[in-house]
């Protein structure tokens, strides 16, 4: 997390987030760190539309590039503080410029994923390990 605003003008991104009770956690937890912007970067609608039921302003990763609407959103500034509490279970996304962005790069996230889960048991459809866990924090520096 880098900073470089006070609190009460801070904005906050991010990056895909994991299942909605990490959404409303984050949200939470940068509105009581007195974030004036809230930021959710995700590639699936009910996330994104649970984080706009908490006022928070999204982007979605399938339809646009999140470092460049980030910057648009504030003004060529980009985020001051950025939660990352997806890790493992990041997904790259499955279509869109940004999907067309990163072909090509499925070795290099294999790669991540295999460096921060080595020992994968997935469990049906409870877990899967994402299969680009070093792209949110990629887009968060």
């Amino acid at each position: 997390m880098t900073s470089s605003a006070t609190s009460s003008s801070a904005r906050w991104w991010r990056p895909a987030a994991p299942p909605c009770a990490g959404t409303k956690t984050a949200i939470a937890c940068a509105r009581l760190q007195g974030a004036g912007r809230i930021v959710v970067v995700d590639g699936m609608g009910d996330r994104l539309e649970l984080a706009r039921d908490q006022h928070a302003e999204t982007v979605d990763f399938n339809a646009e590039g999140p470092v460049e609407a980030v910057v648009q959103l504030t003004g060529g500034i980009g985020a001051d503080r950025v939660i990352d509490a997806v890790g493992v279970d990041a997904q790259r996304p499955s279509h869109g410029p940004t999907a067309d962005a990163l072909r090509g790069q499925g070795e290099q996230f294999d790669h991540g994923r295999d460096e921060a889960a080595p020992e994968q048991n997935p469990d049906g459809k409870t877990w899967v390990p994402g299969d680009a866990p070093p792209l949110a924090v990629r887009w968060a520096v």
